[in-house]
């Protein structure tokens, strides 16, 4: 009973602090956090990503159940280039990526 009790006045606690925002005060963050973003992105071009290379050996020696020693690499590219103007905005993304793997004894 007392864990009713105390779970009923901490969710009427809550809703009594966390109250709604009116329409007025909703449309002044609103008009303040578009003006933020209009701020936040120059005019030009902007060109950001990432290069990633990964390199992973495998080797098994001695071991009974079998198994392949192997090497292998992946490149992985991942850049945004984009242009903005006061009039409109283009915006282009680059994702690719390449791997090889060698398996010893194979070719």
């Amino acid at each position: 009973m007392k864990k009713v009790i105390l779970l009923a006045t901490l969710f009427l606690g809550i809703n009594g602090v966390f109250g709604q925002m009116n329409e007025k005060e909703l449309l002044k963050k609103t008009e303040e956090v578009m003006a933020t973003i209009k701020d936040e992105k120059p005019n030009g071009w902007v060109k950001k990503g990432v290069f990633t290379f990964l390199a992973n050996e495998a080797t098994f020696n001695n071991w009974l159940a079998g198994g392949q020693s192997s090497i292998s690499g992946n490149i992985g590219v991942n850049y945004d280039f984009n242009y903005k103007s006061n009039t409109w905005t283009w915006d282009n993304k680059l994702i690719a990526g390449y791997g090889l793997t060698k398996i010893k004894y194979q070719d």
